[in-house]
């Protein structure tokens, strides 16, 4: 308990001094021994003060003691507080810097508590959970700013998020158990149970404590200590109560002795029933105590035979991705179809499966390596619905194997569940270019124009939850060139034309004439017949891809005429 308010000290300054010493090395770690040396002392420090206090007889005089060091601490943190520059000028420069340097906006505890919230929201749609994992896919869609995390930063509520309310109950219940086993060791215990078990306690209580605004427990070393400390804690509580139930067996034998002689001549035939009783109930407990030891011992079994076989799947999964870096399909497919069937329900695996199909296939033109990664990249889909990033690379697969319904439905649902993301936006603004520009090489005017339209109106949607962009915009810029070229017959005398509209916008957004953006602009200028000097300013400008694309679109566009 003395080595507490050191211990503490040396915790709230850990991270910035340990970020300080990567800084600068040699002074870094002349603080530390510094700092570890003044935790020495003033342990020892408080550990003679207490002593001393424990030994005043007077209950006025002890308490005075103890209430003047707290208002020393209080007066001195207060002071630290309200003098905070001056308090970072006793402090070494690397630690003022690294202090400095913390954002309390993005990662103190406000942002945890936000997410803490969305983490009830979640637990409010699914109060039995979303399954292990499911924070990740999730989250995006409750989010209300854009700060991405992979953990909720709240053990308590990732086990709400993942296995729901009841799993959030059985949580609290083991630290309800321990705080049970604590009072029962002091209420029954001596001081050989109860020191080392309130120690061992208040080390767990701290892990614990701190796992409500971190994912500690999320990594499984952490998580196997706090159990260990739940055990050693179990083990003192079991000590306790075996030492209780032989003082009190001792006893009532003592006492009882005399009783079974008095009363034996009476008891008879009916004393030796009760004993025949009890020993089949010893028996059937202990069958039954038995019984569940197989039982765990066969679940250990079990799971220790599931772990191997997906930890064979990885190890497939691994060897797999090196033959992909290297484009070795004949490798790589084989032997992911090898990870999929040890590890079937990673979704991974089987869209790696799809990039191997389809590399396989550009080599062989064989349409059955299409047909075979259609069915991984639904399963992938079917086992993962959620995920943003795999609803893009779906969505893109189905665009480039031609299922444009369905390749733009799951770049949509994409952005949908990742709202803040701007790449997500952008990755469907330019397939609804890619369909419209295939439309309309097709002759299906229509439909080219009904994307487009999409695409405009889809700006509205994009402003709701983004800030203005530059490379969205210059998507849109492009849709109103191909409408207004689509409708360059009405351009005469109307104001409000898509030509009139695709230079507002160019100047709201400040784009740059150049790149992909010229073939666009120079079919503008070319149907703007007053424009011609600009025209053959453009032309020249653009390099070798640029000229290509803008071929390409006269050849397509000039179809209409």
């Amino acid at each position: 308990m003395y080595a507490a308010i050191p211990a503490g000290i040396v915790l709230v300054s850990a991270l910035p001094v340990w970020e300080a010493i990567e800084e600068n090395s040699a002074a870094g770690w002349h603080y530390i021994g510094y700092g570890v040396m003044a935790s020495f002392i003033l342990t020892f420090a408080f550990s003679y003060f207490f002593k001393g206090v424990e030994k005043i007889e007077k209950k006025a005089v002890k308490y005075s003691m103890i209430t003047l060091l707290a208002v020393i601490i209080l007066v001195g943190s207060m002071y630290g507080a309200t003098n905070y520059e001056k308090a970072l000028g006793y402090m070494p420069e690397t630690v003022q810097d690294r202090i400095d340097r913390v954002d309390f906006d993005e990662t103190g505890f406000t942002t945890r508590v936000e997410l803490m919230e969305t983490a009830w929201d979640i637990i409010e749609d699914h109060p039995f959970g979303v399954g292990g994992g499911g924070w990740d896919p999730l989250y995006p869609q409750y989010m209300e700013r854009d700060y991405t995390s992979s953990k909720v930063h709240s053990h308590i509520f990732q086990i709400g998020v993942e296995t729901g309310i009841p799993g959030m109950i059985i949580f609290g219940g083991i630290w309800a158990g321990l705080i049970y086993q604590l009072l029962v060791i002091r209420r029954r215990g001596t001081a050989r149970e109860l020191y080392p078990a309130a120690g061992v306690f208040v080390a767990a209580l701290a892990l614990g404590g701190h796992s409500l605004i971190d994912f500690n427990l999320s990594l499984g070393a952490v998580s196997v200590y706090l159990w260990a400390l739940f055990g050693l804690v179990t083990f003192y509580y079991r000590e306790v109560i075996d030492s209780n139930r032989s003082d009190r067996s001792a006893q009532s034998d003592q006492m009882s002795d005399q009783m079974k002689l008095e009363e034996s001549s009476e008891l008879g035939q009916s004393e030796e029933e009760k004993g025949q009783d009890q020993e089949k109930g010893d028996k059937r407990f202990y069958k039954w105590h038995q019984g569940v030891r197989y039982a765990v011992f066969v679940v250990c079994i079990g799971l220790l035979v599931y772990s191997s076989t997906m930890f064979y799947g990885y190890r497939q999964g691994e060897e797999a991705l090196s033959a992909m870096e290297l484009e070795f399909w004949g490798t790589a497919i084989p032997t992911y179809e090898k990870a999929v069937k040890y590890d079937s329900l990673n979704y991974d695996y089987h869209f790696s499966l799809v990039q191997a199909y389809e590399g396989l296939y550009q080599e062989t033109s064989n349409e059955d390596n299409i047909r075979k990664a259609v069915q991984h990249a639904d399963r992938a889909i079917e086992l993962n619905p959620e995920d943003a990033v795999l609803n893009r690379n779906y969505g893109q697969f189905m665009l480039r194997i031609g299922d444009i319904e369905g390749g733009l439905e799951h770049l949509k649902r994409a952005y949908q569940n990742q709202p803040y993301n701007e790449d997500k936006y952008l990755v469907y603004t330019e397939a609804l270019i890619s369909v419209s520009e295939t439309y309309l090489f097709q002759e299906k005017y229509r439909e080219g124009q009904e994307r487009l339209q999409e695409l405009i109106e889809f700006r509205e949607e994009f402003l709701e939850y983004n800030s203005q962009s530059r490379d969205f915009d210059q998507e849109v810029f492009k849709a109103y060139v191909l409408l207004g070229h689509l409708e360059s017959d009405d351009l005469e005398g109307d104001e409000q034309g898509k030509y009139e509209k695709a230079k507002e916008l160019a100047e709201e957004a400040d784009l740059s004439w150049e790149g992909e953006l010229l073939p666009y602009l120079a079919l503008m200028y070319h149907d703007l017949d007053e424009k011609e000097e600009e025209y053959q300013e453009i032309k020249e400008k653009m390099e070798d891809e640029a000229k290509e694309i803008y071929g390409w679109l006269k050849e397509t566009l000039y179809k209409l005429y």
